[in-house]
């Protein structure tokens, strides 16, 4: 029977070897329980100290109003064409159970989910080959992490989406390792419900990474009929969605915000454009003007802002030409807006159709928009966001004091000095360039390594015995930083 070569595989740059524990055995083994009880205790403290606690609150762009989740749920979300159906699905739940056990229901539910994440950043660790002090170290530090504790405690996507992320390379080297058909519908249902979750993971992703894990392990164990059927399932349940809005809506997404994510990157209306790209303001009302763009844009443009555009051409209730709330309401019950509302389907499209030419006249703008947005996503932590980071006072001065970074000043330094590039700059030292440098080398180490033991794997003819599992696995499911 062939082996890998051992000192390949389980080699490791801090030097601490050993034998990765095989399946769930991990659970059994004493550093998890320290770091576990040790992410418990921190959470009491901050209870009584801080009193963070959990916020039900939904009422943000990504939901439906919490009225129609709770008094016709299954319209509410059938009816949804602006975002993928599962997070507002969790939330309709909730407000179906009585009293406040819909709030115990979702805080336990988000508790477990960090509890998980623990447990499989562990696990990666072990089976990478870290000594079980170390695996449980690195998985308890992520525990009392700052944003692990906030985002814990407000309903979001934020936290089921890493869960997932992780939960799926876990299973999907789980499967390339022993090719057993659990770990591939494992697997596979992470991907689907990752789809279901958030709009980036399209179906065609989901395609292509069920497809590229199946067709890596055929090399090994060969092509299997049950295997390509949980695929197709999971492929189905996602483009059910895509289905069921084409049918309703004439629009193949699962998001009809598209085209206005796209325009907001391609139009000189974000902070500091009016410093930094006064010209191109006043070329696009010109050419606005001359019928250039679509009328959707000229609304986009004269309210310098492509989110509320739509609002100008909306038709209500009484008017409209369904008669739905959820798609003639101008606004919720709540009073926010209803980007959930039919015109959006026409505002939303024209504006991604007028993106190409947006593109085409101004690619200098989309650069200093693009690069805005890495700089900010690398050098800002995910804690100083909106205003969650009061609600852990000065645990979070410390940890920004540790990664040398200013709240709120790198979401302040968004242009505005009259020349990109200097504004581009002065983002740059507004972040913290150490979390900065740490991440690009960081990523660049995970993904150097990982096309040499994809390259090992691929070579590999024989199913192996060892518990070792590629790293490259975790590169097209690489968890966010939430």
């Amino acid at each position: 029977m062939w082996l890998p070569n051992r000192e390949h595989w389980l080699r490791t740059p801090f030097n601490l070897l050993r034998i990765a524990p095989s399946g769930f055995s991990a659970l059994a083994e004493p550093g998890l329980f320290v770091a576990i009880g040790l992410c418990i205790g921190v959470r009491v403290a901050f209870f009584l100290v801080y009193h963070l606690s959990f916020d039900a609150n939904a009422n943000m762009w990504q939901m439906q109003d919490v009225a129609w989740l709770r008094d016709r749920p299954v319209e509410a979300i059938y009816l949804m064409h602006m975002q993928p159906p599962l997070l507002n699905a969790l939330y309709a739940v909730a407000l179906q159970l009585p009293g406040k056990l819909g709030s115990i229901f979702l805080n336990a539910l988000f508790l477990a989910a960090s509890g998980a994440m623990i447990f499989l950043i562990y696990r990666h660790l072990r089976w990478s080959g870290l000594s079980p002090s170390l695996a449980a170290g690195l998985a308890g530090l992520f525990g009392v992490l700052p944003q692990t504790l906030l985002y814990e405690n407000v309903f979001g996507y934020q936290h089921f989406e890493a869960l997932l992320l992780l939960a799926a390379a876990l299973l999907a080297g789980s499967y390339l390792d022993r090719g057993r058909l659990s770990a591939y519908a494992g697997f596979a249902g992470c991907v689907a419900a990752l789809a279901l979750l958030r709009s980036q993971y399209h179906v065609g992703w989901v395609l292509l990474v069920l497809l590229s894990i199946g067709a890596l392990a055929a090399r090994r164990f060969g092509w299997r009929w049950r295997h390509a059927a949980t695929a197709l399932a999971a492929v189905a349940l996602v483009g059910g969605v895509y289905l069921k809005n084409y049918a309703l809506f004439g629009t193949f997404s699962v998001s009809s915000w598209m085209g206005m994510t796209t325009a907001q990157m391609l139009t000189p209306f974000m902070a500091g454009d009016t410093a930094d790209f006064p010209d191109l303001q006043r070329d696009i009302a010109a050419r606005v003007q001359h019928g250039e763009f679509s009328p959707q844009m000229a609304t986009a443009v004269a309210r310098r802002n492509v989110w509320y555009g739509w609002l100008d051409s909306a038709r209500d209730c009484e008017t409209g030409p369904r008669p739905q709330p959820e798609l003639c309401q101008l606004h919720r019950p709540s009073g926010m807006e209803n980007f959930n509302h039919d015109e959006v389907l026409t505002y939303s499209p024209a504006l991604g159709r007028d993106a190409f030419h947006l593109l085409r006249l101004y690619p200098v703008l989309y650069i200093d928009h693009l690069s805005a947005s890495i700089i900010t996503t690398l050098g800002t932590p995910s804690w100083d966001y909106r205003d969650l980071a009061r609600r852990l006072g000065s645990y979070v001065d410390v940890w920004n004091a540790l990664i040398g970074y200013t709240p709120g000043r790198a979401l302040d330094q968004t242009g505005g000095t009259g020349n990109w590039v200097r504004s581009l700059g002065q983002l740059l030292t507004a972040g913290s360039v150490p979390l900065m440098i740490a991440l690009v080398l960081v990523t660049g180490m995970v993904f150097t390594r990982a096309v040499r033991e994809a390259r090992f794997y691929c070579k590999a003819r024989r199913r192996r015995r060892s518990g070792s599992s590629p790293r490259w696995r975790c590169c097209w499911c690489s968890p966010c930083r939430t």
